[in-house]
């Protein structure tokens, strides 16, 4: 049996400690597993980043889906209010107004259907109301006040107003 001492026991442990932890990261097992470490986590970030572009574009294409039916719906709708339109100025016409009302047995009136009805009190006029020609013009005030004889006349205002 030899005896050591303690130093030199604690020193051999030391010693055999490093060399493990060293030979355990120089390890080609450990390299590996490092660089397969690296490309997972890359892997999945382009994975994530794949799926979050994915969903972002189904969103925009939905969206756009949504603004192409909405646009047919506008012209679809415009297209029956130019229908009813054409349908209410056909109604409206003169032709159209004239045969309905010859449908339910009206006719224009003839000049011996037409009476005068006499008003005890009130006087008939013949004369049709004057209009306005559309030539003239009213006449506008000249305007000639200045800026210093509106000042005079506020000052001259205010200084009656205060006695």
């Amino acid at each position: 049996m030899s005896y050591q001492s303690v130093d030199e026991n604690i020193t051999e442990n030391h010693a055999s400690k490093a060399s493990i932890g060293r030979v355990f990261k120089e390890a080609p097992w450990r390299r590996h597993t490092q660089t397969l470490t690296g490309l997972a986590v890359v892997a999945v970030v382009l994975v994530v980043i794949a799926t979050l572009s994915l969903a972002e574009t189904s969103r925009a294409a939905a969206a756009g889906r949504d603004v192409q039916q909405l646009r047919q719906d506008i012209a679809t709708i415009r297209y029956e209010n130019t229908l009813l339109r054409s349908r209410i100025a056909d109604a409206a016409s003169v032709v159209s107004l004239e045969a309905r009302a010859r449908q339910q047995g009206l006719m224009p009136f003839s000049t011996d259907q037409i009476f005068n009805l006499d008003v005890p009190g009130f006087e008939e006029s013949n004369q049709l109301p004057e209009t306005q020609s559309d030539d003239v013009t009213p006449e506008l005030p000249v305007y000639d006040e200045t800026l210093q004889d509106w000042l005079a006349e506020r000052i001259q205002w205010l200084t009656l107003r205060d006695k």
